[in-house]
């Protein structure tokens, strides 16, 4: 449902591999405690059904874990691909048809006779019919309500903000006692800072700066916990809930 990591710059469809959905959820999973622990224990422990589909997300990267085999399919394809469906409205060769129908059909095909001998305005206003009758999205429902996957994303993620909320939990795990207005200034989270104004003699607009800096950390540091435990339960990502305070905070 998201578009699928690229390793190469040749052209092909998808995002550079980290831009990718899944990488943040490859990323988020390798700070989960409790997995890590199940991971040193060779898949022992309280995570091993996921581990099982998973597998060990440290001492490997990202490249290589999505490339996996998993018994027929990479991981990647295994985790997080949607049954085989035309991606596009075509006509259909005869070898087409009948993969579509080894593999099953679903809800997310439908297989449409046209007799090519009825005029034009006939098979648009006839198909037209057929498509209200048995097209079951409703309004404002997303495609990702439909998801089959094993590994369903609870939304389209915003990597931007993904890739803050991670900074900020890399820098805190490594610097636990570096300031939160540091640290959101380094993950450039909230209103910009430079050396020169930190230096400045504007010590009353500093502080309120460094208040509204910490603020925004403090925000996407919960953010980032809040994906870690969902991708501790195969779930991702896992939005942060609004309230009017957060709503005050800038991002």
């Amino acid at each position: 449902m998201a578009k699928h990591p690229v390793f190469t710059n040749r052209g092909k469809l998808g995002v550079p591999w980290n831009q990718s959905a899944y990488y943040f959820w490859w990323q988020f999973l390798r700070l989960h405690e409790g997995y890590a622990v199940t991971c040193r224990r060779g898949g022992k422990g309280a995570y091993a059904k996921l581990y099982a589909d998973f597998g060990n997300v440290h001492d490997i990267d990202f490249k290589d874990w999505w490339r996996a085999q998993v018994g027929e399919e990479t991981r990647g394809v295994y985790l997080f691909s949607e049954p085989l469906a035309p991606t596009t409205v075509k006509a259909l060769n005869r070898d087409e048809i009948l993969e579509i129908i080894d593999a099953g059909i679903d809800d997310q095909v439908l297989l449409v006779a046209i007799p090519m001998s009825y005029s034009r305005r006939v098979i648009s206003k006839r198909l037209a019919q057929v498509i209200r009758e048995n097209h079951g999205r409703g309004r404002g429902q997303t495609r990702l309500s439909e998801s089959q996957a094993r590994y369903k994303l609870l939304s389209i993620p915003d990597i931007d903000s993904l890739e803050k909320a991670l900074k900020c939990f890399t820098l805190r795990k490594e610097h636990p006692k570096m300031p939160l207005w540091e640290i959101a200034r380094l993950a450039r989270v909230g209103q910009r800072i430079s050396d020169a104004e930190l230096a400045g003699s504007d010590k009353r607009g500093i502080s309120s700066v460094k208040a509204a800096l910490t603020a925004a950390a403090s925000r996407k540091l919960r953010h980032a916990e809040l994906i870690i435990e969902g991708v501790g339960r195969g779930r991702f990502p896992v939005p942060l809930p609004n309230n009017r305070r957060d709503k005050q905070v800038s991002t």
